[in-house]
């Protein structure tokens, strides 16, 4: 789910770039929303690991650091699209305006979010779920599979 909540991340921000000033704000909705649930397919599988094999002492620790290295990275791509952003110009002379905002520019900046995102995924496969298969509960059985269970024994 992590490797492919990342690719889903990549895939629709690659996809943002197709807006433009005459695309219909349902479309940008429509993206936004495949945006959302990408995201969340990638970020909840990604705490489960960091946390599988943390023992609930440690849990404060691991929550202090899980959270200082996601705003660390946040703030490193946010850093690293401005200055792509930036880089290519954020206005432009437009006809019969002084300035008017680059649209390449942007598109450049969701350009190479894409590409971290796919990097992203190709780290994501270094993640191993056995490791954390070995904390995980094994399921209970129900109460209507346990009663079938001894009611076909005693006959």
């Amino acid at each position: 789910m992590l490797t492919a909540g990342t690719l889903g991340v990549a895939a629709v921000t690659a996809l943002l770039v197709t807006v433009g000033p005459g695309t219909s704000l349902w479309r940008v909705r429509a993206l936004m929303l495949l945006l959302g649930l990408s995201w969340a397919q990638a970020l909840v599988p990604l705490q489960t690991a960091a946390f599988a094999t943390i023992t609930p002492a440690a849990t404060g620790a691991a929550s202090t650091l899980f959270n200082a290295g996601r705003q660390l990275g946040t703030a490193a791509c946010v850093a690293i699209l401005t200055t792509v952003v930036s880089a290519v110009g954020l206005t432009q002379k437009a006809t019969g305006r002084a300035v008017a905002p680059h649209l390449a520019a942007y598109h450049a900046g969701l350009v190479t979010a894409s590409v971290i995102a796919l990097i992203a995924a190709g780290i994501a496969q270094l993640v191993d779920d056995r490791a954390a298969a070995a904390t995980m509960p094994s399921p209970e059985p129900s109460r209507h599979a346990a009663a079938a269970t001894d009611a076909a024994g005693r006959t």
